[in-house]
């Protein structure tokens, strides 16, 4: 049986800034507290990345900005806005 993510938003990245990320799915997890980033095909999910794995808390949205930087909300008690950027 496989455990219920628990999603809590979900993008497609236009991949300004994160051309790997490009075109992929987003989605971020309540429960196991980090970001999936899924590759598709024909409606199918063939791979698989976690970034930020227990690293900010709780995942609340996930946005793309202009610029290409990526907006992340946790859910904590002391919550945060974090943002993704390349220098």
């Amino acid at each position: 049986m496989n455990p219920v993510n628990a999603t809590s938003s979900n993008i497609i990245i236009k991949g300004y800034f994160f051309w790997k990320f490009k075109n992929k799915l987003n989605l971020g997890s309540f429960k196991f507290k980090k970001v999936h980033i899924l590759t598709t095909k024909n409606k199918k999910i063939f791979n698989e990345k976690v970034i930020l794995e227990n690293k900010i808390g709780r995942i609340r949205d996930i946005e793309e900005m202009s610029d290409g930087s990526l907006i992340i909300i946790n859910d904590e008690y002391n919550g945060g806005v974090f943002r993704l950027y390349k220098q």
